[in-house]
């Protein structure tokens, strides 16, 4: 059994030799840790207690565990003397039982127990913690199977989806496929109508030309036999001519162009909004749903039940005081707010003719009608504004015109990348870009403020007519263009 001591040994009797004083006088020697080797008085002292407990309990002395006379010229008076006692072990294979040359040291039964003691102690310690790591590990493995089953899914999951997605793309090309094919043929037809009635007049106009010749040839014979009377010969060179020009009219052997340079402008629409939808699935894939806050809504704006509308309303609501409301300009927040991420949110605006669309931070400025509570009119919010039959883009108090009589716009798209601190206004019919605000479109000196510091909010608002009653004005969320 190996001692539960680490820093320490057990004390030793040892012999010293005095000038003069040839009796041997008993120390308790403390051996500590080798850093501490030569000044460990508390650990000498401490040791020097349990061996008087020890012989306290005994019934012995110092005398009785060992005293010793040294020999006159023995040669190792210089490593004391030692006597074993029959309640003592001797631990002589203990790596610390040696110390400044003495032999290993007597260790009073007592003391033996409690290292045995503490052994057993050490020894169930050491099994709870084996048990524990036992657990750790059936806990571990669980958890590395659970994650290969969901890499598996994942893999599975992926091919799938990339199995349907090839499969969509397929019909897609199918019926691309199919309608170029009708297409084709519609001008394969027009094309053989033409020319088979190029050919048959081609065909009538050979033998009339025939009929010419053999009537040459005749009116020369008969000229030749002075043949006056040419009533006849007169009235069928007439129909030849009436023939000439009625069978050869140009535009009855053409191909009818009107008609497939309208069918070549409808392909044209059809690839423009073909390549608008597909950049428009790529941007509702970033989709999020967005509902207003209440508690940030003018008095005057009411919002639906489902907080995805909003409009103005000629009196203002009985609704509580808010330090998040806006109390002078007719704007409302989104509930949730974005740090990361991408995001894209549609708003139809076919039912107003000044609107207010964009992003704010949650910071911006809720009262008064100064600029730090407008949206554009500074750096915390962008917005497109349309308002008297014009469409703005506004951040910083800075304008941008994006275009006139845009008032029949039906549904404006906002596309959000956190990470890039972009903002982009869509026009969601055609997927036109309407306004971009990034570092990258920034002018210089304002590029290294232009990156978002907080979260940002959709943020919706409302123009009242300047005289006359409101009308019905709305904005309406679209969460479900899928």
């Amino acid at each position: 059994m190996s001692l539960p001591f680490t820093s320490r040994v057990f004390p030793a009797t040892a012999c010293t030799e005095a000038p003069g004083d040839r009796t041997c006088q008993k120390q308790v020697v403390g051996m500590a840790d080798n850093t501490q080797h030569n000044n460990s008085e508390n650990g000498m002292k401490k040791w020097a207690t349990t061996i008087e407990d020890a012989e306290s309990q005994n019934g012995r002395t110092g005398d009785e565990f060992g005293s010793c006379e040294t020999v006159e010229g023995d040669e190792d008076r210089a490593a004391g003397c030692r006597r074993e006692t029959p309640q003592s072990q001797v631990f002589h294979d203990h790596p610390r039982a040696h110390h400044l040359g003495h032999d290993p040291v007597a260790i009073p039964t007592q003391l033996q127990g409690k290292a045995e003691i503490l052994d057993g102690k050490q020894e169930i310690m050491l099994h709870k913690w084996i048990n524990a790591l036992e657990t750790q590990k059936t806990e571990t493995e669980k958890q590395l199977q659970t994650l290969r089953r969901r890499n598996q899914v994942i893999h599975d999951t992926s091919n799938r989806l990339k199995q349907e997605v090839s499969e969509q793309y397929d019909e897609m090309r199918q019926k691309l496929n199919k309608d170029e094919k009708e297409t084709i043929e519609v001008i394969e037809e027009n094309s053989r109508i033409a020319v088979g009635k190029l050919n048959r007049a081609i065909k009538e106009g050979n033998q009339h030309l025939e009929q010419i010749f053999k009537l040459i040839k005749s009116a020369q014979t008969e000229l030749r036999q002075k043949w006056t009377d040419n009533t006849k010969q007169v009235a069928e060179l007439k129909e030849h001519r009436e023939f000439n020009k009625k069978t050869f009219a140009g535009e009855e052997f053409e191909i009818n162009k009107s008609k497939f340079q309208k069918l070549l402008k409808l392909l044209k629409n059809i690839s423009e909004n073909l390549q608008a939808k597909f950049l428009q699935k790529s941007l509702l894939m970033d989709q999020t749903p967005v509902l207003l806050d209440i508690t940030t809504s003018n008095k005057t704006i009411y919002t639906s039940g489902d907080q995805t509308g909003m409009c103005l309303v000629s009196e203002p609501q009985n609704i509580p005081n808010s330090p998040l409301r806006f109390d002078a300009m007719c704007y409302v927040l989104a509930s949730s707010g974005w740090m990361r991420g991408k995001h894209y949110w549609e708003v139809d605006v076919q039912s107003s003719p000044a609107w207010s669309i964009g992003m704010a931070y949650g910071s911006i400025e809720r009262k008064g009608k100064q600029k730090a509570g407008k949206l554009g009119r500074n750096r915390l919010s962008w917005c497109l504004e349309l308002k008297d039959n014009m469409l703005l883009a506004w951040h910083n108090d800075k304008a941008i015109l994006c275009g006139k009589g845009l008032s029949g716009m039906k549904q404006v798209g906002v596309h959000v990348d956190c990470e890039r601190s972009k903002i982009i206004f869509y026009n969601a019919k055609n997927m036109k870009v309407l306004q971009e605000f990034s570092s990258a479109t920034a002018c210089f000196f304002d590029r290294l403020q232009h990156q978002f510091t907080e979260a940002v909010f959709p943020a919706l608002g409302l123009f009242p007519p300047k005289s006359g009653p409101i009308t019905f004005e709305r904005l309406q969320i679209c969460n479900s263009s899928v």
